[in-house]
């Protein structure tokens, strides 16, 4: 039986086994118990759920439906990226897409992270007028945010005692207690050499309303 990995983790179960165990599988070893095994795969989903978060963005391929309020902008800045195609693009008075009017895709296009519209074309101001139907997202991902994830997931996995001794750790006396202090973590909870290498992925906020109804 394969390393079962949560469908949300940023890398796959053989690379974890092959690139940090050096095994094609480590769950037909019997070096690795039920409990090793419960530790790596809790590691990996947590290292993924951290880099997430710290990124705000879900990273993985699918197709997103967003509503948007619109403030008469030339752009729109979608939440997920890279913006692979546009399907589908809406502008309506009540809110109610169901019979509203599409632009037409003469009037925008994208550079993967931004809509742009062009030909001096505006939509008009209103709460919840404008309605993205997107794909965007990563397939496969790339291989910075997978070295990332690894690199989170040896730290996260030896932090939980099972593996080597944690690098950067270093005891500190505070009122006669002897605490442990890890220099290479920052207030995200991340690595800092992990948080270098998230840093052309993390969220650039735009000062724009937006209310989201997203679907798989």
């Amino acid at each position: 039986m394969a390393l079962l990995l949560n469908d949300e983790s940023l890398v796959e179960s053989r690379t974890v086994c092959r690139f940090v165990f050096g095994e094609d599988d480590i769950t037909s070893n019997t070096k690795y118990s039920t409990q090793d095994i419960a530790a790596i795969i809790l590691a990996i989903d947590a290292a993924s759920a951290q880099i997430k978060r710290y990124c705000d963005f879900n990273f993985f391929q699918a197709q997103y439906s967003e509503v948007w309020d619109s403030q008469a902008s030339d752009e729109i800045i979608p939440r997920e990226i890279p913006i692979v195609s546009i399907s589908s693009l809406k502008i309506s008075a009540n809110g109610d897409f169901s019979d509203a009017q599409e632009v037409s895709t003469e009037l925008y296009g994208h550079n993967g992270k931004v809509i742009n519209f062009r030909n001096g074309y505006r939509p008009p101001r209103g709460r919840g007028a404008i309605q993205v139907i997107y794909r965007a997202g990563f397939d496969p991902i790339p291989a910075d945010i997978q070295m990332a994830t690894l690199l989170q997931f040896q730290y996260l996995y030896k932090k939980l005692g099972t593996g080597d001794e944690m690098v950067g750790l270093k005891s500190a006396a505070k009122m006669g207690e002897n605490q442990s202090v890890d220099d290479n973590v920052k207030e995200s909870g991340l690595l800092s050499n992990v948080e270098g290498m998230l840093k052309p992925y993390v969220r650039f906020e735009a000062p724009q309303s937006i209310m989201f109804n997203r679907v798989s």
